[in-house]
């Protein structure tokens, strides 16, 4: 009886689909063990899917191993908010992109629980303990295991034959259960799955298996099939609300050169220096430095609420930017006076428009753009020298002679000194990176007061052969600019 009971059951899962068990080989059902074989791989695509994502908090958190339970506060820019669901995630980014030139703050408001990948909890009591769980995460866009391009549409149904010979039902209803059923299957257990299972894609389209071995292969395709945003730039989403028609435009629109170009952790800004590209309503794209000629093609492509720019050129100097490029961000307030950044993960490149415009300060060949210079490069700039103040503005008021007279002189510790005949005025300095840009806190003492504030490095000036440097930095619309002394003729 008990061999005809077992018999009838193998058969009722025999109709259902998929089985699997711990075991790597197919064996025969007797009194002993009845189990069917299913690759790891199928059992492990199961576990990718069902592990908790921690990379949608990552503007809070900066790590996408775990995320910090909800609800929480964090102080944002020296307001307090409360975050209840995702969606206050954007309202924390919209607090940072409401001003572009200011130094953006965050600070969880403590104690929090972070949750992990297997849905385990921890308390956390300070940035001290955060930093430490972080670090253990991979770095940003590092590959991992979890699958976050595609999900189940609950309920799964499965059925269980265990080593007793006895049949049960489970019935799963969230990642979290699917996980903790799978991690719960015992050695001797046979399960199968009720198909047909539905599942929803990335682009929000859904796919639907009917049998096993096309649950492994859609899960398979679709596992790399979107940008798993698992970095900690919360605004590398942001296409600026333009179309695909636009962004043809405003490439067609004017000839471009290559400011910023980066494979991975190597930086190349100068690489393609001098080349002129421009894009044709042919669809071939050209760069030409008067010497050299190269050409390819390129598309604009539409995909959901994402804009990419795929470049085909040919083999030589200019194959390395050969990619499909998801725009970034488009700066500049001026359709003649543009830059398109494109990313696609670690790498980027930035086009920037040559079409003339209305900048005096743009037009000298020996200006470079702040965001071109690290904190420690500033730093020995600041130091290299003394400076005087040649250019001050407040508002819509310039006033550059409101410190004429005064020398400054920055200390390697963070002290600076502005002295005027027998007048000595002391203060401090501090320098910060934060993402591209430095930015550059001054705290002085009176008369010197309305130079105190954090001001972002804008713009740095190269004369006489170098010698002479001119650190522009700005914050809304106050300016202020320091002239070294030093190759001063």
């Amino acid at each position: 009886m008990k061999d005809i009971r077992k018999i009838i059951a193998v058969l009722l899962l025999l109709g259902s689909g998929l089985f699997f068990s711990c075991q790597d080989e197919l064996v025969e059902i007797n009194d002993e063990t009845s189990q069917f074989n299913l690759s790891d791989q199928a059992k492990n695509l199961l576990l990718n899917i069902a592990k908790n994502d921690g990379s949608g908090d990552n503007i809070v958190d900066g790590a996408s191993c775990f995320e910090v339970k909800l609800p929480f506060s964090v102080i944002v820019n020296g307001s307090e908010l409360l975050i209840e669901d995702e969606d206050d995630y954007e309202v924390i980014e919209a607090l940072f992109e409401q001003f572009s030139d200011d130094l953006d703050e965050l600070q969880i408001v403590y104690p929090v629980t972070i949750i992990f990948e297997d849905y385990s909890e921890a308390v956390v009591e300070n940035d001290a303990q955060l930093a430490e769980f972080a670090a253990q995460c991979g770095g940003e866009n590092e590959e991992d295991d979890d699958i976050e391009c595609i999900d189940f549409n609950y309920p799964i149904t499965f059925s269980v034959f265990d080593a007793n010979d006895d049949v049960s039902t489970v019935t799963v209803n969230s990642d979290k259960e699917l996980l903790e059923f799978i991690l719960s299957i015992g050695t001797n257990d046979v399960i199968s799955v009720g198909f047909p299972i539905t599942f929803t894609l990335s682009d929000g389209s859904t796919v639907t298996a009917e049998d096993a071995d096309q649950l492994e292969q859609i899960i398979i395709d679709a596992s790399d099939d979107c940008d798993e945003d698992d970095d900690n730039d919360f605004d590398d989403d942001d296409n600026n609300d333009i179309t695909a028609e636009e962004l043809i435009a405003l490439l067609q629109g004017c000839e471009y050169e290559i400011d910023k170009f980066k494979l991975g952790n190597d930086s190349d800004n100068k690489r393609y220096e001098g080349f002129v590209i421009t894009f044709g309503e042919d669809g071939i794209v050209r760069a030409d430095d008067g010497v050299d000629l190269y050409e390819g093609e390129y598309a604009v492509i539409e995909d959901g609420d994402k804009l990419y720019l795929e470049l085909v050129m040919e083999e030589g100097f200019f194959d390395d930017i050969n990619d499909k490029w998801k725009l970034h961000v488009i700066a500049g307030g001026d359709s003649d006076n543009v830059k398109l950044d494109f990313r696609n993960g670690k790498n980027r490149i930035r086009f920037e428009s040559k079409c003339k415009f209305d900048d005096d300060d743009d037009d000298d060949e020996n200006e470079e753009e702040g965001s071109d210079f690290s904190a420690g490069e500033v730093a020995d700039l600041l130091t290299g020298c003394d400076f005087q103040i040649d250019q001050f503005r407040l508002g819509d008021e310039q006033d550059d002679e409101r410190f004429a007279g005064y020398v400054f002189t920055f200390g390697v510790e963070g002290a600076v000194e502005a002295a005027s005949g027998d007048e000595v005025v002391s203060g401090s300095y501090t320098l910060v990176q934060d993402g591209d840009y430095v930015y550059f806190t001054l705290e002085m003492d009176e008369p010197l007061t309305d130079l105190n504030d954090t001001w972002k490095l804008d713009e740095v000036e190269f004369e006489n052969d170098g010698q002479q440097v001119k650190l522009k930095f700005e914050i809304n619309d106050n300016r202020v600019r320091f002239e070294s002394l030093c190759g001063d003729e």
